[in-house]
């Protein structure tokens, strides 16, 4: 059966892994278990995080910041970071 994990617990693991895929998979439940209890609790979604965490790492690259420091910092290989960077600037035009 599924584990009856708390509000804080919850938080925690999506420190950790970021996505309710990754946390389903550590704790051997469905993604959709994960996203009901999100829910449930009222928490926003990982998703929204993700998109900031874009927006911080283009800008980052606006300032001259290094590839690779800024893949370090954000625990992501270079090429997800230059994908990062070519999707937002794709998709945020002017």
């Amino acid at each position: 059966m599924c584990p009856n994990l708390s509000k804080e617990e919850l938080l925690e693991l999506q420190k950790l892994f970021f996505s309710d895929a990754k946390i389903a998979s550590k704790l051997g439940v469905s993604r959709q278990y994960i996203g009901s209890l999100r829910k449930k609790y009222d928490m926003p979604s990982t998703k929204t995080n993700i998109k900031s965490r874009n927006k911080s790492i283009s800008f980052e690259f606006t300032c001259r910041n290094n590839v690779r420091r800024i893949s370090k910092k954000y625990k992501l290989s270079e090429s997800h970071i230059y994908k990062i960077k070519r999707n937002y600037e794709k998709n945020n035009e002017p």
